[in-house]
């Protein structure tokens, strides 16, 4: 009997990798990259809804506070009374302004004629407020709009109303959305490029 040769570990090729071992090691893999883009896609999910909120919210406070001291300005009886300083400060606030009597009688007026619907946006929001501090509210005049109230000076019972309508700021808010959105949704595809590499 001959023996036979015994090769060195050297020449012996690797043993071949079953189908079901490789398809294991590729799930592997790619459930570790599932699992970062979920985790990424959640957090910048949360952080553009964050990011979005905060906008919003800072754009409508800053409307407001914008409203609350121009209703403050023009509440003394020498500019609320003048229909022409009105509609100069319509065109420097943004916003359309009417004084109301205490019947609720148009005194003045940034318009030739005033909406009835903004004048009941401007008495809703005028009795729902109390204290002589100028409000401003978001309410419906026909449109989505804002509306500061204060009290004319001099004039008991009077007020004056700035009403301010929403598309114009919703319209900037959606644009800085989007661009949120879009910035978000970028950093998530170079994520899952940058794994693939």
């Amino acid at each position: 009997m001959t023996p036979t040769p015994i090769a060195s570990s050297d020449s012996v090729p690797d043993a071949p990798v079953p189908a079901a071992d490789r398809r294991r090691r590729v799930r592997l893999e790619h459930r570790i990259v599932i699992a970062v883009i979920l985790v990424a896609l959640v957090s910048t999910g949360g952080a553009t809804w964050f990011a979005v909120r905060v906008t919003t919210t800072a754009f409508r406070a800053r409307l407001q506070a914008q409203l609350v001291g121009s209703a403050s300005a023009v509440a003394t009886v020498g500019l609320a009374l003048n229909p022409g300083i009105l509609r100069t400060l319509s065109g420097i606030v943004g916003a359309q302004i009417v004084t109301l009597g205490p019947e609720g009688t148009v005194l003045a007026s940034s318009t030739e004629t005033a909406d009835p619907q903004m004048i009941a946006a401007v008495q809703r929001v005028a009795s729902a407020r109390g204290g002589r501090v100028p409000v401003a509210e978001t309410t419906d005049c026909g449109f989505p709009c804002m509306v500061a109230v204060g009290e004319v000076e001099g004039r008991p019972g009077a007020i004056v109303g700035l009403v301010a309508g929403l598309s114009e700021l919703d319209a900037i808010t959606r644009s800085v959305a989007n661009a949120i959105v879009v910035a978000g949704l970028l950093s998530v595809v170079v994520l899952v490029v940058v794994t693939q590499i």
